[in-house]
């Protein structure tokens, strides 16, 4: 196993193990107390459930016919845990780890896990092991299904919330909030430098979000408005709804009524998505929006989208597509980048044809420059096509700048062949810098031998 892998080893068994969890719709561990019995045996996983018992140090003995308020407790201490944890960590598969290690947890009462989570960090004190380190992850599951704020006051009280990677928070708020989401946001907004606040509240409208997009929105105006002021919530709400109701998923974003980058870019999600299914539905919704930075996103997600099934339909339809209170560069742009580089030629006729001078420089750039690392030999093709202008002189000004080739007296011809006298100068000085810091002699020959600058620029150029 590689270090890397080993690494997120931990995040991984958390993810699967609390994906079935929730998917079995109880939370961490299934409805019965037992995941183990609604994820399948343990002979499934290659174990029998004996064995499976002697592994976690013979913690949970079934009772016959009991139910899971009447099974019976073996009383813990800290070196019976140690023993039980270390007794299965480094057997079987993912898959039944997770199975053993909901096991475990599952014959935990609230009253044990301050010891035990104790005991557990003993361990990881002394071992290097990826099981160990990964079965905290189901220890703060457990536990804030049985009792959310002594796990939160335990956790943050030993640091172990908050950070770059904060997979104890994303399971302690993802169960709280699937229990009682009113309380978790509450404690979660009364939390001090402990725990992060904003990405627990973030974890809970995720959560209440995964079933039900308008209650996180209703959610959010009562428990946690600064999350719908900076756009947190619009990134939530595009991605949950964009797949399943794409229009609802738009509508929603825009009655927040902010237009931050964050909202912005969900509408250009959710338009992509609803213009999938219609349209003509999706682009009359865009041009409505009261914001020129909405509008314009929203129609560059149905352009984009458009362009990978009918590419030719699409760009047709761009051309037409009127520029009042829309900013379309950034789609040409987009377009440019995606084009298929084989056909330049019918990239080159589109973006002469493009209505405003700013988008055909912006597009013409950016296809020479994907162009220069591609394929030069297309690029100085592609060139030739464009009309001399601020659209080729851009497009030149990338292509020598991206273009890997060691022709530098080619890249030299281009770089003086452009039509503005400042970017001319501007990219000429960039190639001959460049090529005086691999090749002085070759470059000061070349400079003395005529060179094709004019004697003012050459002079120009050797006093700096």
């Amino acid at each position: 196993m590689s270090p890397k892998l080993r690494a997120f080893l931990p995040y991984v068994l958390v993810v699967v193990a609390w994906g079935i969890g929730f998917s079995m719709g109880g939370g961490f561990h299934t409805k019965d107390g037992s995941f183990a019995k609604s994820a399948g045996s343990n002979h499934d996983a290659g174990i029998s459930d004996e064995e499976a018992r002697l592994r976690v140090g013979r913690v949970m003995e079934p009772v016959p016919d009991a139910t899971d308020d009447a099974r019976r407790h073996v009383p813990w201490d800290r070196e019976r845990f140690k023993r039980a944890a270390a007794g299965f960590s480094k057997e079987g598969s993912l898959l039944s780890y997770a199975r053993r290690a909901m096991q475990m947890t599952d014959a935990l009462t609230a009253d044990d896990f301050p010891m035990v989570m104790e005991a557990h960090a003993e361990m990881k004190g002394d071992s290097k092991d990826d099981f160990i380190e990964g079965l905290e992850f189901f220890l703060v599951g457990r536990w804030a299904e049985l009792d959310p704020k002594a796990a939160a006051e335990f956790l943050i009280a030993h640091k172990k919330l908050g950070g770059f990677i904060d997979i104890n928070g994303a399971v302690l708020w993802g169960v709280w909030a699937s229990k009682d989401p009113a309380a978790a946001a509450t404690f979660a907004k009364s939390m001090g430098e402990g725990g992060d606040k904003g990405q627990a509240l973030k974890t809970i409208l995720e959560t209440i979000a995964r079933s039900d997009a308008d209650s996180a929105l209703a959610f959010a105006r009562i428990h946690a408005p600064e999350l719908i002021a900076d756009g947190s919530l619009s990134g939530i709400l595009g991605e949950r709804n964009k797949i399943t109701d794409p229009e609802r998923a738009a509508r929603r974003l825009e009655s927040l009524g902010i237009f931050d980058d964050s909202t912005t870019q969900a509408m250009k999600t959710a338009a992509w998505e609803w213009a999938k299914r219609d349209r003509t539905a999706a682009r009359e919704w865009a041009l409505s929006l009261p914001n020129a930075n909405a509008r314009s996103n929203a129609l560059m997600g149905i352009y984009e989208g458009w362009f990978e099934s009918d590419r030719k339909a699409a760009t047709a339809a761009l051309l037409a597509e009127p520029r009042t209170g829309v900013d379309l560069k950034a789609t040409v742009e987009h377009l440019a980048i995606v084009w298929e580089k084989d056909d330049w030629q019918g990239a080159a006729q589109w973006i002469n044809r493009l209505p405003v001078d700013a988008e055909k420089t912006a597009a013409a750039a950016k296809m020479a420059e994907r162009l220069a690392r591609d394929d030069a030999v297309a690029g100085a093709q592609f060139l030739v096509a464009v009309p001399e202008g601020p659209a080729r002189d851009a497009a030149i000004a990338e292509y020598v700048d991206y273009s890997p080739v060691d022709d530098v007296e080619g890249k030299m011809e281009w770089a003086l062949s452009v039509s503005d006298p400042a970017r001319r100068k501007a990219t000429a000085n960039k190639v001959i810098k460049r090529w005086f810091s691999n090749n002085p002699a070759a470059a000061f020959e070349w400079l003395e031998s005529g060179s094709g600058m004019t004697p003012e620029e050459r002079a120009a150029f050797l006093s700096e």
